[in-house]
């Protein structure tokens, strides 16, 4: 009886017990033979020449960083045998426009699609559970995705700087913003840091969040605080807090009118958002958190409530079309650097309760003429700037 012969190897391949360990060619189209059941851990990685894949019907897994940096691969059709994408496996596919995630895939892990700035769409199955920290982070063609009930988790940065325009959280989803699995100190402002978002609504069944009275915002239901704004958003009067990058980053927010409900501003709340111009803030607020309108450079004007208590570290730093600010009675403290490199500021009026004034709270403000005290506060005196 002849000896069967073992079939060759595929040129720059090497594949073992059914994973392909590595390829180092330099082709523009790859077929990978109908043997592999596995492409390895960094496989492909850097091969900039790769345009098109070809893969097995039998395939079962893409581990990680599988086609990282394949810079020039544009397209992947992955077989419905696919049950496991590994952690950052198409990571920084800077030309990949489309691809499709099989129904047996239940977790789009940690970094998968990382600056993949062409990704223009992307269908997620049902039974996806869980999406991992910044797995679609800087995708920056990507405006639209469905998520679908049986998403539970959405961790950090798992969306930020992508190109989404609305939002729908499902029923299901319990965890937004934390980071890999660690649930203490979540931030879900995090996970959506898109800065051209216009709309958000969630599931009316969903018990962790909601977007109340059509806010077009997400409501941390439990906390009655706004963790998710966008640049149509109108805060509810049941809202007592502005959660932590709430509104960060957002190019179309340009007017914003906070509620009397609202005792916090939280840190960096509003940071970044460029193009701000006017914020009413309501009579019921005591606390402006660590930079949160920092680098708002439109800014012109804030009028803070009597009845404000705490102005946080850099909250209104690098505001540069900022010209005056008045300080109320009841304000006790200011943090280091709160108005620094407003450049634009030219006179601050300081009421009766602040008690100390630290060096750097205007640190370069070159236009600055003038601090002017009231002269009932028993601590501090006016001052004019040469």
């Amino acid at each position: 009886m002849p000896q069967q012969e073992t079939p060759a190897m595929p040129p720059h391949m090497l594949i073992e017990s059914g994973t392909l360990v590595s390829y180092d060619g330099s082709e523009r189209h790859v077929t990978i033979p109908q043997n592999v059941t596995s492409i390895g851990c960094d496989a492909f990685e850097r091969c900039s020449s790769l345009e098109e894949v070809s893969l097995p019907d039998r395939l079962t897994s893409v581990e990680r960083y599988a086609f990282s940096f394949c810079t020039k691969l544009a397209t992947v059709t992955l077989p419905d045998s696919v049950r496991h994408i590994g952690s950052g496996a198409f990571n920084m596919c800077t030309s990949l426009t489309d691809i499709n995630v099989p129904r047996g895939v239940h977790e789009i892990p940690s970094f998968t699609f990382w600056g993949c700035r062409s990704l223009r769409s992307i269908a997620l199955p049902k039974g996806v559970r869980k999406i991992g920290a910044e797995a679609f982070h800087h995708c920056m063609s990507l405006s639209h995705i469905e998520l679908h009930d049986g998403l539970q988790t959405i961790e950090r940065y798992a969306f930020a700087n992508t190109g989404l325009r609305s939002l729908h959280v499902p029923a299901t989803v319990n965890s937004i913003g934390i980071w890999k699995g660690v649930s203490s100190n979540a931030i879900p402002a995090t996970a959506f840091s898109c800065p051209y978002l216009e709309r958000i609504t969630v599931d009316e069944r969903n018990s962790r969040f909601d977007s109340r009275d059509g806010c077009n915002a997400l409501i941390d239901t439990r906390k009655n605080t706004l963790a998710l704004g966008c640049s149509n958003t109108a805060i509810p009067t049941s809202v007592i807090a502005i959660g932590d990058r709430a509104f960060s980053d957002l190019l179309g927010l340009r007017h914003m009118e906070i509620p009397d409900s609202v005792r916090h501003v939280d840190w960096c709340a509003f940071a970044d958002c460029e193009h701000l111009e006017h914020v009413t803030l309501g009579k019921g607020l005591r606390a402006i958190g660590d930079g949160a309108f920092s680098r708002c450079a439109q800014l012109r004007g804030i009028d803070l409530p009597e009845g404000l208590e705490q102005i946080g570290e850099s909250s209104f730093s690098h505001c540069r079309s900022l010209e005056s600010v008045r300080i109320p009675d009841s304000v006790t403290r200011i943090g280091i650097f709160a108005f620094a490199e407003c450049t634009s500021l030219e006179r601050v009026w300081i009421g009766k309760g602040l008690r100390e004034l630290y060096p750097r709270v205007f640190n370069n403000c070159p236009n600055l003429k003038e601090i002017i005290v009231d002269p009932d506060n028993p601590w501090l005196v006016s001052q004019v700037f040469s």
